[in-house]
């Protein structure tokens, strides 16, 4: 039987998919009653069941393990499960103690008491006799077959010859509230209360009675186990009488001594009510009727259908998905189509909010008034209508001019165009609507600034239903970019263009110059080492004239000292004159 497990795992999710955004998800096997006295060679019963935590499942598995020296099995029945598919019968083997089930259903279901099987034992041996739960896996109704089964509670029974009548209950002061017993346990008696009653004036009220487990009398729960009941005592009061039927008006009249509160069984499941009655020495007064509603079954399963097929170009599609509870009643729906966030819907019929072209899951959830659901999901597919073509674009655009992006193209007659104008690397910057005209015509200019860069045109049809066609996306690309400052003509030059050219100017400029002073530099240079050179030959002369002179002096007649005089004079002239001319010559070079 294990081979079939991952077998109709698979096949549980694939019948149902239900995403209602979950946090942590949590479910719990157990045993009911999980405790109790057993007589030897008596048949008892036990109960399978889950507690899903609120969340939807759609499928279990587990084997219940008990000692087969101390009990054998009767009956496997189940009769009253919320699963309703079995890949095969549950079965059971004494001889080894053990019983292998498996089971799902296509609908999901939620509830804190679900009832999975029963089981008859018969017990044969006295003893301890603990029965536990092995090999279990829960799995979540949401597509993925996520086991999220976090505990395992067993049972543990005591067999013996003859099951002892309950012990006399403990001295407990009043007001103190008992422990509740564990499932299965006898339950105590309440405790009996001693005191002198106060002189009744009349007949007592009414109870006000106060049940913690099932605190709202007009409320269902899903959740049935023993549970306490509270009352005040009147000081006159000197005996109560309390009863749990399914008569809404029934009035006790045996007399239980004097209590607080009592702790009662189990209800069985539907509404049941629990009287309560005080009694003084005048007589006795009217009852407290408190409403007692259990329900734990989940609603009927039920199936998703739509007035318009699910594969369809309405964008909102009409859903029929109603159920009944045959208890507590339908309460609400939880609705989720795709990744949208799940919402209530009062009825069984919803007209879906406007929906893309694409398939989308749709997930029902139907909770009764004690908080049982079942679930159901479908793929909804919405086909898109014909797509628009873009058959122009404008190309080229210059920032900060007001001119547009003008768009043409083709599409359905007399339908609305969604143009777009997206950044090429991504996010829409315009929309505007256009329409086409009885022969599928269309055009827009899109006046919308736009910044320096490149951009494509997208395309949308729009229906007067709401329906969508698919995005189509321009061939062109349009490029925006800053206005020329130079124009040669066909070639343009913007301000970007014109500061590199301006760049170029200087930089040459700053080299022409440069070169140029150096070259002067030289040609000064030059001129200096040659009015040097000159100048020291002619200082050279001078000179000789004077050492002859100074030297020969008084050898010398007048006419050589005249004559090498006016040569030195002659000399001296022609170096004024010479280094004249040159300094003004390298002025003029600077």
């Amino acid at each position: 039987m294990r081979k079939l497990n991952k077998v109709f795992i698979f096949l549980a999710v694939i019948f149902s998919v239900f995403l209602f955004g979950h946090g942590a998800l949590a479910a719990k096997f157990y045993i009911s009653p999980q405790s109790g006295a057993q007589a030897l060679n008596k048949t008892f019963t036990v109960d399978i069941k889950i507690d899903s935590q609120g969340d939807g499942i759609n499928a279990a598995q587990a084997k219940v393990i008990f000692p087969a020296d101390k009990l054998e099995i009767k009956i496997v029945d189940k009769t009253g499960s919320v699963f309703g598919f079995w890949p095969e019968e549950p079965t059971f083997s004494n001889e080894n103690g053990v019983v292998d089930f498996i089971g799902g259903t296509v609908n999901g279901v939620s509830g804190a008491s679900l009832h999975i099987l029963r089981i008859v034992f018969n017990a044969k041996s006295v003893g301890e006799t603990p029965i536990s739960l092995d090999d279990g896996a829960i799995t979540v109704d949401d597509g993925t077959g996520t086991n999220i089964l976090t505990e395992i509670v067993g049972a543990n029974y005591r067999i013996s010859v003859t099951v002892a009548a309950p012990l006399p209950a403990p001295e407990i002061p009043s007001g103190v509230q008992p422990t509740l017993p564990l499932p299965g346990e006898p339950i105590p008696p309440p405790v009996i209360i001693e005191r002198e009653p106060e002189l009744a004036k009349g007949l007592p009220e009414a109870p006000n009675v106060f049940v913690p487990l099932y605190p709202d009398p007009n409320s269902w729960y899903n959740i049935t186990t023993p549970f306490n009941a509270t009352w005040s005592l009147p000081l006159d009061i000197t005996d109560v009488s309390t009863i749990i039927d399914i008569n809404p008006n029934f009035q006790p009249q045996k007399s239980e001594k004097l209590f607080d509160n009592k702790i009662f069984n189990s209800l069985p499941e539907g509404v049941s009510y629990l009287h309560v009655r005080f009694k003084n020495k005048i007589g006795w007064g009217p009852a407290a009727h408190y409403r007692l509603a259990v329900d734990t079954a989940p609603p009927a399963p039920f199936i998703i259908e739509s007035s318009d097929g699910f594969q369809t170009d309405n964008p909102m599609p009409l859903l029929q998905f109603g159920t009944s509870d045959a208890l507590s009643g339908i309460s609400h729906y939880l609705v989720k189509i795709g990744d949208a966030e799940a919402f209530e819907w009062k009825n069984g019929q919803l007209r879906t909010p406007l929906q893309s072209p694409g398939t989308h899951r749709v997930s029902v959830k139907a909770l009764d008034l004690a908080g049982n659901g079942a679930s159901m999901s479908v793929n909804l597919e919405i086909l898109a209508i014909g797509s628009p073509a873009i058959t122009f674009t404008t190309e080229k655009l210059f920032f900060g001019t007001e001119e547009g992006v003008m768009v043409r193209g083709t599409a359905l007659p007399n339908i609305d165009v969604r143009v777009f104008i997206e950044k090429e690397i991504g996010g829409i910057v315009a929309e505007y609507l256009a329409r086409s005209n009885k022969d599928g015509n269309w055009d827009v200019t899109i006046y919308e600034p736009l910044g320096i860069g490149s951009y494509v045109v997208l395309a949308q049809a729009r229906d007067l239903r709401g329906a969508l066609s698919l995005v189509v996306k321009s061939d062109k690309v349009v490029k925006v970019k800053s206005q020329p400052i130079i124009k040669l003509g066909a070639i343009e030059i913007g301000s970007g263009g014109s500061a590199v050219i301006l760049l170029i100017i200087l930089v040459g400029g700053f080299g022409a110059g440069y070169w140029y002073f150096r070259e002067r530099q030289k040609t000064l240079r030059a001129r200096v080492a040659i009015t040097s050179r000159d100048y020291a030959q002619l200082y050279k002369l001078i000179n000789s004239d004077i050492e002859k002179l100074t030297k020969d002096f008084d050898k010398m007649n007048e006419t050589e000292k005249k004559f090498i005089l006016d040569r030195a004079k002659e000399n001296i002239q022609k170096i004024e004159k010479y280094l004249l001319e040159e300094v003004r010559n390298i002025g003029d070079s600077k």
